[in-house]
């Protein structure tokens, strides 16, 4: 017999595998078809973790399997869903003792299902993964990070500098304000005394020639006489 499985072992599969499929472990629950007493509600976590080892045959390549086994498998299949047949089509006159019998006979078979599944996916999901692939990935990442790491460094001193050189140009032209108000009100100090002292110039000027003037006006319409010493006495009686 050859390693590859037939047309119709594949097809068998995929028509079962398709209706797992569509299963939902709460539309089995059946609460309102039941009630309270006879529902399914305490095997929903079985039926779960049930449906989902069958639904773990979606993601392989079926066609590495050998036939046999495929054969298994599909049987494990045929029992599973017609038990999920017989839970969806059970009703309250068969009473409690059949209801717990359909749910131990989920719990009872799951071993055996697991023991024909469970290698079969391993195998092929491992068989499957280009780990050459993963690994090259993993140092694209990592190369990736180191330049991310290296650019945010980079960035980072950018950063520092670009806010260390608008501190200085802030101090800078705070510094300019600073001495241009300086000027500003130097320039006025200055003008301001360069009008006070014409003014007194001009004030004291003014005061010595009206001295001089009155001092000659005064010894010409009061002449003295002079005695020895004559420039003295000249002086004196000027002054006064």
């Amino acid at each position: 017999m050859p390693i590859q499985v037939s047309l119709e072992a594949l097809k068998s599969f995929n028509t079962l595998l398709e209706s797992i499929s569509k299963l939902q472990a709460k539309d089995l629950i059946r609460r309102d078809d039941l009630g309270v007493d006879l529902n399914f509600a305490s095997a929903e976590n079985d039926f779960e973790t049930t449906i989902n080892l069958f639904k773990g045959l979606e993601d392989i390549d079926i066609t590495r399997v050998p036939e046999s086994q495929l054969k298994r498998i599909t049987e494990a299949m045929n029992q599973f869903i017609g038990l999920i047949n017989q839970i969806k089509s059970f009703s309250a006159v068969q009473g409690p003792q059949t209801r717990q019998s359909l749910i131990d006979n989920i719990i009872n078979n799951y071993p055996n299902w697991f023991s024909i599944i469970s290698p079969v996916v391993a195998y092929c999901v491992k068989s499957g993964t280009d780990y050459d692939a993963l690994q090259r990935k993993a140092r694209e990442a990592l190369d990736e990070f180191y330049n991310l790491q290296k650019q945010a460094e980079v960035d980072r001193d950018n950063a520092q500098k670009t806010i260390e050189e608008t501190l200085n140009a802030v101090k800078k032209a705070a510094a300019e304000v600073g001495v241009t108000q300086h000027t500003t009100n130097f320039k006025e100090a200055a003008d301001d005394f360069a009008i006070q002292k014409t003014y007194w110039m001009k004030a004291i000027g003014w005061t010595l020639a009206g001295i001089i003037i009155y001092s000659f006006t005064a010894f010409w319409f009061c002449p003295i006489e002079l005695k020895e010493p004559y420039l003295y006495v000249f002086l004196q009686s000027a002054l006064l």
